[in-house]
């Protein structure tokens, strides 16, 4: 696990390595252990490692026989050691022993192919120097990012946006579109970053740059083609063996490995998989609150007696202001997802012990294991009582809830779900879980933003994947529409981003692309019976979980935002959300700003996610647009 970076000069000129050096020193959290460095012409790769696989001679940059192809990767490549035997047979020469090096030699043996074979997650760079190619790939899933910025003279990539931003000849603008997403979803979809020039490479892509060109292709996607008549028994026997097989693969280490283990169904699974994998007992790690309603640990405690694991646990009892600036540096972009702070608490903590960590995240967008998935689900037969209704009578009795600081409260979430039946489908889809509406938006934007984003939907991101299979059920488009945007977007970013912060490398056996297809393809009941959610999961599960974590209600890895915002945080909402900062940066209508303030922190209303996205923005603008980052 690592931080890749790099330069290529369009104008023939020679890379100056400083740069490169300049770049790799912001990813030191990614890459702790090493740093390797190929600059020749009109390129120069950087990296930054974490030692997992081969300590002692896994070095990068990696080189073919000959020294003309030279790659950079940060990642897993799970099935290395099968790759490695079958090159090694057709006479190619390895120089270290790690996962790695086998990228340079399939690209010899398979030129535009060479992804195609690998299974794992990776963000990769490579360098045909007889051809003069430059080829950027991103795994399938989207596990591990690529950043990417073009201009003239140069293109420059990075495994995190602020290794680009380290260059002062980089522009520091706000991409109006990026930031227009943002506040609908509360992350940044799809190719956008919020700094203008700045892309990501999509999942499953490759950005190729030869003959003075760059372009643009995917080389893998989801083929849904769903099987409608499995049989039950047999779907749970084929999701065992490929689980089974995806969790093996991810416990090779050549340091000590552990789990995140929140006592939910998905990491229960994983753990209670590799506990009978493994011949001493495993390490598990949870994190909890002292808010009764938010603190899960019991569950944890139950599935860590069950398979007897040596228990570690982390409750949250500092100023969440305390950890938010570290937070904030390391997400890149702003995250409305607040479970960052956990997130980040939870690595920290784990990175005492281990280097390597296994959790259950994949499963939720795979299974339908979202409420939202049940909103979409009982929507469509709401939408049959008159709108007048709806508005005159259901919205005035839910306004009329005391707003609560319980978790996901019920005031909350019956609010938002009847804000959501006057939209299309798609739209409230991503509603239920969002900050702000379209119109909400046109109210909180200055008037330059406003005009910046005249002509802009985020419901147009969402409809380039809905659309793409017309065919298949309304699930099945949103669970691929999800698969596609929010998980990687917003669940892997922050998995990434805050285990490698903290120099720990995170594996998902859920996100195994071969899992990924199959459980695509099954039935859609297998995911969403009525209105139970992971259907086909719980049946696999039953005669390996306790019953009491089997059944027990989707509750998220969610934090208490909403007291956070009155309380512990409210000097920095104040201070970072005042008149004179939202006027500085220029973006938000003060007076919007100041109605949010007032009704949520006299306990009127909860906008506790609007709150928190135009806060981590404002903090994000001045980390990162006001200032140079700083390591």
């Amino acid at each position: 696990m690592c931080g890749i970076v790099g330069i290529l000069s369009k104008n023939g000129q020679q890379v100056v390595q400083a740069d490169i050096g300049r770049m790799a020193e912001t990813l030191v959290h990614r890459g702790p252990d090493d740093y390797g460095l190929y600059c020749r012409g009109p390129l120069g790769l950087g990296h930054r490692r974490l030692s997992v696989i081969d300590l002692q001679t896994g070095s990068q940059p990696y080189h073919n026989e000959d020294k003309s192809v030279w790659a950079v990767f940060n990642g897993e490549i799970y099935n290395f050691h099968e790759l490695r035997a079958r090159l090694a047979a057709q006479g190619h020469v390895f120089h270290t022993a790690g996962d790695g090096e086998v990228i340079v030699h399939q690209y010899e043996e398979q030129a535009g192919a060479f992804l195609d074979g690998l299974n794992g997650m990776f963000a990769i760079a490579l360098w045909d120097e007889k051809a003069q190619r430059l080829i950027l790939a991103r795994d399938r899933c989207g596990k591990k990012p690529v950043y990417y910025y073009e201009s003239p003279t140069a293109l420059v990539f990075a495994s995190e946006l602020k290794a680009i931003l380290a260059l002062p000849w980089i522009d520091r603008g706000v991409d109006a579109q990026g930031l227009h997403h943002f506040l609908s979803l509360n992350y940044v979809p799809d190719r956008f970053t919020l700094v203008r020039g700045i892309r990501k490479l999509l999942p499953g892509h490759m950005l190729i740059h030869e003959g003075g060109r760059t372009s643009l292709r995917s080389y893998w996607d989801l083929k849904i083609v769903p099987k409608r008549k499995m049989a039950e028994p047999d779907a749970v026997e084929e999701l065992d063996g490929l689980l089974r097989s995806a969790v093996r693969s991810r416990l090779i280490s050549d340091v000590p490995l552990g789990f995140f283990l929140s006592g939910g169904l998905d990491s229960s699974l994983v753990v209670a998989l590799a506990s009978a994998m493994s011949t001493a007992p495993i390490h598990t790690f949870s994190i909890g609150f002292n808010q009764p309603s938010y603190n899960e640990l019991a569950y944890a405690r139950e599935v860590s007696r069950r398979f007897q694991t040596v228990h570690h646990e982390e409750v949250i009892d500092s100023n969440p202001r305390d950890v938010l600036p570290r937070v904030i540096w390391l997400s890149d972009e702003p995250s409305g997802d607040s479970s960052s702070i956990p997130m980040y608490l939870i690595s920290k903590a784990a990175r005492a012990h281990i280097t390597v960590a296994l959790s259950g995240d994949g499963a939720d967008e795979l299974f339908a294991g979202y409420l939202t998935y049940q909103a979409d689900r009982m929507a469509p037969f709401l939408r049959r009582v008159p709108a007048i209704l709806r508005n005159g009578l259901l919205k005035p009795l839910a306004d009329r809830l005391p707003v609560s600081l319980e978790k996901v409260s019920f005031e909350y979430r019956l609010k938002q779900f009847l804000g959501g039946l006057d939209m299309d489908p798609l739209r409230s889809h991503y509603w239920w879980n969002g900050a702000f509406s379209e119109a909400e938006k046109s109210g909180l934007y200055s008037d330059d933003l406003k005009a910046a984003v005249r002509s802009v939907d985020t419901r147009d991101v969402f409809a380039e994947y809905f659309d793409r299979y017309p065919e298949l059920d309304p699930l099945t488009r949103l669970l691929y529409t999800d698969f596609k945007t929010y998980l990687p977007d917003d669940i892997l970013v922050k998995v990434d981003r805050m285990s490698m912060g903290n120099s720990l490398e995170m594996r998902c056996p859920f996100l195994d692309h071969r899992l990924v297809q199959f459980v695509s393809d099954l039935p859609v009941h297998f995911k969403l019976k009525a209105l139970t959610g992971k259907y086909l999961l719980k049946r696999y599960a039953e005669s390996l979980l306790p019953r009491r974590i089997l059944h027990r209600p989707k509750a998220g890895f969610s934090v208490p935002l909403n007291s956070w915002l009155r309380q512990e945080l409210r000097e920095l909402v104040e201070e970072s959300l005042s008149e004179r900062r939202i006027r500085a940066t220029g973006y938000f209508a003060w007076p919007t700003v100041r109605r949010l303030l007032s009704e949520h922190m006299d306990g009127r209303q909860n906008h506790a996610y609007r709150l928190w996205a135009v806060l981590v923005f404002q903090l994000w603008h001045e980390m990162f647009i006001e200032k140079a980052p700083a390591c």
